[in-house]
């Protein structure tokens, strides 16, 4: 079970990194040279956009994201048009009785 295809009208591109080790022996993600790209159907909603002075003007806006790709991770990015998006904290992989359904991952990108 799953999202319809009908009720995920947004093409977005999934980015996983690569990883590296850093200078103390821990494996950390390497965006310079990304794991993998893959073109996926989804549906966003926009939660808000606002802009923070704390200095400087800077424009920080969340969507959520529903897919039926259960491998998101909180390291990912989305590149939905000419933005790109992060993760913000783990995705939640929604469960029904039949098993998992979908997931949805709450997105962040600041500007400015």
């Amino acid at each position: 079970m799953s999202i319809p295809a009908r009720l995920r009208p947004i093409d977005v591109t999934w980015i996983q990194p690569g990883t590296t080790t850093d200078g103390y022996g821990n494996t950390v993600a390497d965006w310079a040279d990304p794991a993998g790209e893959t073109d996926l159907r989804v549906m966003i909603e926009q939660r808000r956009a606002i802009e923070e002075l704390d200095g400087r003007t800077a424009t920080v806006t969340t969507l959520v994201l529903f897919t039926n790709e259960l491998g998101v991770a909180a390291v990912d990015r989305f590149v939905w048009g000419d933005d790109t998006y992060e993760i913000d904290g783990d995705p939640a992989i929604v469960h029904t009785p039949a098993g998992p359904h979908h997931a949805e991952c709450q997105l962040r990108r600041v500007e400015g």
